[in-house]
């Protein structure tokens, strides 16, 4: 859902460069260029990046879909990825139940390594 459709929160922002003319901006290639990435490139950092005001996903700028009278209309998007806590602690566990069944109980740091390599699987 884009923000005509919804509430939205936003912040107002006033260019004390007088005698310039919008118009004479590369808006579109400076939109571009700080376009939210594509979130299957998303890690577990955050990307930030904008995008057009009519849909979260839409990263394809043209001032018709940006620019709505006197005003230039963005979404700014954060992304990350990341896998809830308790699901990798599930997995941890059906990983130490089977190696305690095994009679192999697994060391501190060999719980750890197993524990990252659950989270790197799961996203």
């Amino acid at each position: 859902m884009g923000i005509f459709k919804g509430s939205c929160t936003f912040s107002r922002y006033y260019s004390p460069r007088s005698g310039v003319d919008p118009f004479e901006i590369d808006i579109e290639g400076a939109l571009k260029r700080n376009a939210a990435p594509d979130i299957e490139t998303a890690g577990e950092s955050a990307t930030v990046g904008w995008a057009a005001p009519s849909h979260l996903l839409d990263t394809d700028f043209t001032l018709e879909k940006v620019l709505h009278g006197d005003w230039l209309f963005l979404v700014m998007r954060t992304d990350r990825r990341t896998v809830p806590e308790s699901l990798v602690n599930a997995y941890l566990q059906i990983e130490l139940d089977a190696a305690a069944h095994a009679g192999k109980p697994l060391s501190r740091g060999a719980r750890a390594d197993l524990k990252d390599a659950i989270r790197a699987d799961l996203l």
